[in-house]
């Protein structure tokens, strides 16, 4: 993991808390019979909340080990369901009410909701529901074992494991059980973001089909054809996906030419991210089983101290997460990650080295400057990686130099969109039809991560000229450009 600015932000974070694994395992105190617990006192006891939504996708997604309601926050120590005011948790000995337990120690209880006065989770596969008072447990039948589930107004949303077929299959039912429906089979991702309920399905052992359906009627699913969706988020018109060991980030079309790695070059050699968790405007995900987070962008990102991760939420402001140890489970929390959210967002406002030249920083610059220089060819995913280093993503194609000018040509060109290259042309009406007709049909690649992008190489070699060239399908053209009131605008090809 790159340490240059994370280093500085660790004082900021340390101000508000840090983690050691051998004392965050969660104390909680029994209830006695005859008590009134401060719990009790806080919980709503007339009318209900009003909450759509019964935990957040990214917690599901990621054990769904707490949840917030109100003043409260229901969590699992993974054997324990507790109910506990959100602003009595701290990171030291946990207490709060216990709802429910696995029997025998056996077993985990994961997948919380809570939604209309009642907490929904699963316990030993099993769907359960009980009062935010502990009172009223049930089960709520299903036909198959339950692996991650999350409720949404009167329905209940979860995936069972196949073990025949080793397989993920989804299923939609009724807020009691009722009605249960087999929604896809062998699928790899759920997610729930505004009313519509995202799932992707495999096609032909290698894409993945995403899947978009409306909870709130019954109109047929919208399908999209996505490159490799096995773990993806979803927030507004953006999509977020783990692809080669990086987060990616592009807009839900597919088409806006601005498909980011945010994680490049923020990892230890080889390394995977993993387990990523959009919480407003923040991306916890982690790496190695550590913790880290970043913006929505890329663009600033800092370590989360504590000590490995198997499953994690964000609920009441805290970080619940558990470790693993001598065989079990245990819980730790990091609490007010929103301060430490605030206190690195400071650090940042603070460093010229973070904030200089919004738009296009001069590290940008120089780094294009330099490939003119070194007169040697640069794959676009490595120029990519290099890119990343400096802005997380922030930038994707910075017209004011001849390489970002080239960056969206080929984009533009390998994913055939038509808008973006018509933004670069300094006729785009003539020299469209003129020039791109042909180039359209033959730039894509089928069958490779967008039509082929990150295979080109670059050469600079002139101030308003790019050679490219790329070895999968012999293509070698150099590309002129005309500098225009500080841009670059493409005008023609030279054979």
């Amino acid at each position: 993991m790159k340490k240059g600015i994370v280093c500085t932000l660790m004082i900021s974070l340390a101000l508000v808390g840090c983690v050691d694994s051998k004392d965050t395992k969660t104390q909680v105190e029994d209830k006695e019979e005859d008590a009134t617990t401060e719990a009790e006192e806080q919980i709503v006891k007339e009318d209900a909340l009003d909450v759509i939504i019964g935990n957040t996708s990214g917690n599901i997604q990621n054990g769904g080990i707490a949840a917030e309601y109100g003043d409260m926050v229901f969590y699992s120590d993974s054997k324990r369901l507790i109910a506990s005011p959100k602003n009595e948790i701290s990171d030291m000995g946990n207490s709060g009410e216990v709802l429910d337990s696995v029997e025998d120690e056996k077993g985990l209880i994961d997948s919380i909701n809570v939604i209309d006065n009642h907490v929904y989770y699963v316990k030993n596969e099993k769907i359960y529901k009980v009062g935010l008072n502990g009172e009223g447990k049930e089960e709520v039948p299903t036909s198959v074992p339950v692996s991650r589930m999350i409720v949404y107004k009167e329905q209940i949303i979860f995936s069972s494991y196949d073990s025949e077929y080793d397989s993920f299959n989804l299923y939609t039912m009724g807020i009691n059980g009722e009605n249960e429906k087999e929604k896809a089979t062998d699928f790899k991702s759920f997610y729930i973001d505004q009313g519509k309920l995202y799932w992707s399905e495999k096609v032909k052992n290698r894409d993945y089909r995403l899947y978009i359906d409306n909870l709130d009627n019954e109109d047929e699913p919208l399908v999209k054809s996505h490159f490799n969706l096995e773990s993806f988020q979803v927030n507004g018109d953006d999509l977020y996906y783990l692809e080669n060991g990086d987060n990616y980030k592009m807009s839900l079309d597919g088409n806006g030419g601005d498909i980011r790695n945010l994680t490049a070059n923020l990892k230890e050699n080889g390394a995977s991210i993993d387990m990523p968790n959009i919480a407003g405007d923040t991306i916890y995900y982690t790496e190695n089983q550590k913790m880290f987070a970043m913006d929505t962008t890329g663009s600033k990102h800092w370590e989360v101290p504590t000590s490995s991760v198997y499953a994690y939420s964000i609920a009441g402001g805290h970080l619940f997460y558990w470790g693993f140890g001598q065989g079990e489970y245990s819980l730790a929390v990091f609490t007010n990650v929103i301060d430490a959210y605030n206190s690195a967002m400071d650090s940042y406002n603070q460093s010229a080295e973070a904030t200089e030249g919004w738009g296009t920083p001069p590290e940008l610059i120089k780094l294009y400057d330099d490939l003119f220089y070194l007169e040697e060819p640069i794959s676009i995913r490595e120029l990519e990686e290099q890119e990343t280093a400096i802005v997380g993503g922030e930038i994707l194609f910075p017209q004011e130099h001849v390489v970002g000018a080239t960056k969206a040509l080929l984009f533009g060109l390998s994913n055939q969109n038509e808008d973006l290259l018509k933004t670069l042309l300094t006729d785009p009406e003539g020299q469209y039809n003129d020039l791109f007709m042909e180039a359209l049909s033959s730039s894509p690649l089928n069958g490779e991560p967008y039509g082929g992008y990150y295979d080109y190489e670059i050469t600079v070699t002139s101030d308003n000229s790019v050679y490219i060239f790329r070895e999968k399908d012999g293509l070698s053209i150099t590309a002129v450009f005309k500098e225009i009131d500080g841009k670059y605008y493409f005008d023609k090809f030279i054979d």
